[in-house]
């Protein structure tokens, strides 16, 4: 399970989400799904230019709420993500260099992760899946309940008012992001495909981008 915090304090995240007092609340969920036993939390953080002076600060956050991984997302031009300021590719260099310190550093007490960054690990030859986790191991949900494979996906799948969760996981849709991808990259055989956002991934699974009329 997945709580996104986009700030180590108050004041950052709640900020960022135009909703006073929702950091408090995030938090608060966390301690709630301990005590309902769900065995693996994850803390999610999109990093932005009004955080990204955060990212110890939100590692020691993770320890603190005694989550088993923090995974910082590169800010994605959609939504209001659209009103900021994108990242340049030297930026994006620089702060996966960061993400690989923290990493190695963390290593024996919190898993570290990143999504959209230029990758700071070579590939292992033994490596499962690398790419896109969206249908794989991920499946969002947004506060109204609708179910998309990723929060950069507009596509909804489905609202968990509506359906069960597990329903959703095993839809057609989403069964669908599980297939391998066609192409002639000699990664072929241990890649899951890149981010599903990217038009061009998008097109390769075939994924329809239009939001479903509710």
């Amino acid at each position: 399970m997945q709580v996104s915090i986009h700030g180590a304090d108050g004041e950052t995240h709640d900020t960022i989400v135009g909703r006073p007092g929702a950091f408090s609340r995030a938090c608060k969920a966390i301690e709630l799904l301990k005590e309902h036993g769900v065995p693996s939390l994850n803390i999610s953080c999109t990093v932005m230019n009004e955080n990204a002076h955060q990212m110890d600060e939100m590692i020691q956050l993770a320890r603190d709420l005694q989550v088993q991984s923090i995974r910082f997302l590169v800010l994605f031009s959609k939504g209001r993500g659209r009103q900021l300021n994108q990242w340049k590719i030297e930026e994006k260099l620089e702060m996966a260099n960061k993400l690989r310190t923290l990493s190695d550093k963390n290593i024996n007490s919190l898993k570290v992760q990143s999504g959209g960054f230029p990758s700071y690990y070579m590939i292992g030859n033994n490596a499962a899946i690398y790419g896109c986790p969206a249908g794989r191991s991920l499946m969002y949900i947004s506060a109204d309940g609708d179910v998309r494979a990723c929060g950069n996906l507009d596509h909804t799948i489905g609202n968990i008012r509506d359906k069960k969760i597990m329903d959703l996981w095993h839809s057609d849709a989403m069964i669908g992001l599980r297939k391998k991808p066609s192409c002639d990259c000699p990664y072929t055989d241990i890649c899951a495909g890149g981010c599903l956002a990217n038009d061009y991934w998008s097109k390769m699974f075939n994924i329809d981008t239009t939001p479903i009329m509710t």
